[in-house]
């Protein structure tokens, strides 16, 4: 089985501020016969995370056969021509979470040279809200936080507690004609950014505008133009966008090594205030009084169980 490009996102050394979503994209040379588009192994969702594959995007110019294995089962998603799906220019989007494995494969019938393809995943803590909902295995701490706030009568859908204090939604745009710095913010002090949309015009070859994303010192994404979805893809009358979520609490820069020709960039991010809520998920520093108020609202506890 050909292992194809490093298509697998080393989740555990990026995500920083969960919940996250990262997207990969890299082309890749293909094989007769079966081919691991991605490959997450020994996942263990109790002390750390969960891995959530949520969307997928093929070349539909290619034919193809996809499966996808989660944990111990084989064939959880099957594609049988991905011809008939969206295209690289959308997302087929998904919502599959596991606990050990997750494990893609492309069937091709004879050799493709730099395949186009895309894959997202949401990286998020185990919470006995989130394992309830997946239907992982609970701990005793987790039926106790479960029955003392009612947690199996919530309708998980109308619960959303990670998008605070949002005050605005940017959208930036840059040419460029050479390697150089698409976007940078250094993010004001109790403030946090959140990238949620990367795209460009599409290049005729692979490796001619790669795009690199840093966030608070660590190299988060590596993207290849090539299988980005382009600027203006419209799909069911709305202008479709990637659904990403990666947070910076100091500073965001996205820079683009370009070999060749002449490349425009939108980015997407919203910037909002910090939460108390926040601070206390991602363990960061809190005053006196904001532990007091944590303390007097039992905000520690509700944070613990997935529900602020």
């Amino acid at each position: 089985m050909n292992k194809g490009g490093s298509m697998t996102l080393d989740y555990r050394k990026i995500v920083k501020y969960p919940p996250e979503t990262f997207v990969e994209a890299t082309a890749t040379n293909l094989i007769a016969g079966s081919n691991t588009l991605f490959e997450y192994k020994n996942i263990d969702y109790r002390p750390k995370y969960i891995i959530t594959l949520a969307g997928l995007s093929f070349d539909n110019s290619v034919d193809g056969r996809f499966t996808l294995k989660v944990d111990d089962m084989d064939g959880v998603m099957k594609i049988n021509n991905t011809t008939a799906t969206k295209g690289i220019q959308y997302n087929e989007e998904v919502r599959i979470p596991a606990s050990k494995n997750l494990v893609g494969t492309l069937y091709m019938p004879s050799t493709v040279s730099n395949y186009k393809f895309r894959h997202m995943i949401r990286v998020e803590r185990p919470t006995p809200l989130t394992k309830m909902f997946y239907g992982f295995e609970l701990s005793d701490r987790d039926r106790e936080l479960i029955e003392k706030y009612g947690i199996r009568n919530i309708k998980t859908k109308e619960l959303n507690p990670f998008e605070d204090n949002i005050q605005k939604v940017i959208t930036s745009g840059k040419r460029l004609t050479s390697s150089g710095t698409i976007f940078r913010i250094t993010v004001p002090r109790d403030y946090k950014v959140i990238l949620l949309d990367i795209s460009a015009t599409t290049p005729a070859s692979p490796n001619q505008a790669t795009i690199e994303v840093e966030r608070d010192g660590v190299d988060t994404l590596s993207l290849d133009a090539y299988c980005l979805q382009g600027l203006n893809p419209i799909w069911n009358g709305s202008r479709y966008t990637n659904a990403l979520r990666v947070v910076a609490l100091d500073e965001m820069v996205i820079t683009a090594n370009i070999t060749s020709g002449t490349h425009d960039f939108r980015i997407t991010y919203a910037i909002g205030k910090l939460t108390l809520e926040e601070k206390i998920r991602w363990n960061l520093d809190l005053t006196p009084s904001e532990i007091k108020e944590a303390e007097s609202s039992n905000l520690f506890e509700l944070v613990e169980a997935g529900l602020a």
